[in-house]
């Protein structure tokens, strides 16, 4: 009989050491998953809008590259059946690579856009491209002094020229102007 009494003695003494309910237990387990949950989505939504955001910026590149009267674009070649072009401004250091219907490279894997000025290739960006839509890749450089735009498949973890570009433009005897130079005084009438 004493042993009874201290038992009851301590659960009134210590009240968490008094056995819950069996749904008290499953309440506590179903919060806790609720928590895990949301806190789950919340994480999901907030990478999703930082990516459309980031996203947001490459679009404003390109219509500030467009609009812009000193534009050119050059079409990189190597990839059957993509289509990779290289917008930019030379005045402005702006530009962006437009790409559509571009593989993915693998897993771990991505393009590294390079300028290539002489023989040094610089770093001018990565990127991996989106299956279901057109990627645009923000490039701001000095593209006066590049001679050449290439883009080769990389390690994700590495950003080392590799020397083997999957394509490639000449960007001096390859630019065109998106808009003809406007002229300089009004034609003539005769």
């Amino acid at each position: 009989m004493a042993h009874t009494q201290d038992r009851t003695d301590g659960a009134r003494r210590f009240p968490w050491r008094a056995r819950a309910p069996a749904w008290a237990l499953g309440a506590a387990a179903a919060l806790a998953a609720g928590v895990v949950t949301v806190a789950a989505m919340t994480a999901s939504a907030y990478r999703r809008s930082v990516a459309l955001h980031a996203g947001l910026r490459a679009p404003a590149d390109v219509l500030a590259v467009l609009a812009s009267r000193s534009a050119r674009v050059v079409a990189l070649q190597g990839r059957q059946g993509a289509s990779v072009r290289l917008v930019y401004d030379p005045l402005r250091r702006r530009g962006a690579l437009v790409v559509i219907r571009l593989a993915d490279p693998g897993q771990g894997l991505l393009y590294r856009v390079w300028l290539v000025d002489g023989g040094r290739p610089l770093p001018a960006g990565a990127f991996a491209p989106a299956s279901d839509r057109t990627t645009l890749v923000a490039v701001r450089a000095d593209f006066t002094r590049a001679r050449a735009v290439a883009v080769e498949v990389g390690r994700s973890d590495r950003a080392a020229w590799a020397g083997t570009p999957a394509l490639q433009a000449e960007l001096a005897s390859a630019q065109r102007r998106l808009r003809p130079a406007a002229p300089s005084s009004p034609p003539r009438r005769q």
